[in-house]
């Protein structure tokens, strides 16, 4: 699963958005942020790449009204085609979160140890989904980032892995192309990910400080 992540203003982060095309100044360094905040969403808006402000936490542009009642951070690969919340902007609304790093956890004695997830000079682009709901003046731009089983690569550190997208698959995937569906790791980027055991400080959401590397 995804459900905490770091954006590093970076020259590897500012690459990953100019490979879709799209220039920025600055990207706010944000450590620790955690489903129902804003995060940058790259995605097609009028034939062209743009990066919008969405809420972590999809709310379908079809729901009476914003709810929290169902876990709508993650959306999983293997129900994108069928689940009424999903298959229309996995369509149509498709886009990708920015990412310096992500984290992960693992049980042990002393409760949840969790580890700083990353690619070795290199940002992520984390698969996502979009949807818009709006209700007279009000609306959300909110999105949900893709998750799938994970491989030999990560799976001692959790069976589920966000989809990293690979460089040369980000805009077949920002497209209305067809995909693969039976097998996400297409998309996937081929490098291996560093893993760090961090404190656990971290485990708290409100906790925006760098993540401290520590050894086990």
């Amino acid at each position: 699963m995804c459900g905490r992540f770091n954006i590093v203003d970076s020259p590897q982060v500012h690459a990953l958005l100019e490979l879709a095309g799209v220039k920025v100044d600055n990207l706010p360094t944000r450590y620790n942020i955690a489903p129902t905040e804003p995060v940058p969403l790259l995605h097609q808006f009028e034939s062209r790449t743009v990066l919008s402000s969405a809420r972590w936490w999809l709310t379908p542009h079809w729901a009476k009204q914003p709810d929290t009642t169902y876990a709508m951070f993650n959306a999983r690969w293997e129900k994108l085609n069928s689940s009424p919340a999903w298959k229309g902007p996995f369509r149509h609304h498709r886009g990708f979160v920015p990412a310096s790093s992500f984290i992960e956890w693992k049980a042990d004695s002393q409760g949840k140890q969790p580890y700083l997830v990353s690619l070795k000079d290199q940002a992520m682009a984390f698969a996502a989904l979009w949807d818009l709901w709006e209700k007279e003046d009000s609306h959300i731009l909110s999105c949900a980032i893709v998750t799938h089983e994970s491989d030999e690569r990560f799976w001692d550190v959790h069976q589920r892995m966000p989809l990293v997208l690979d460089p040369q698959a980000v805009q077949l995937w920002l497209s209305d192309g067809e995909l693969d569906i039976d097998n996400p790791k297409t998309l996937h980027i081929d490098q291996p990910f560093e893993v760090q055991a961090i404190d656990r400080s971290i485990n708290g959401s409100r906790n925006k400080e760098a993540p401290r590397a520590i050894g086990i």
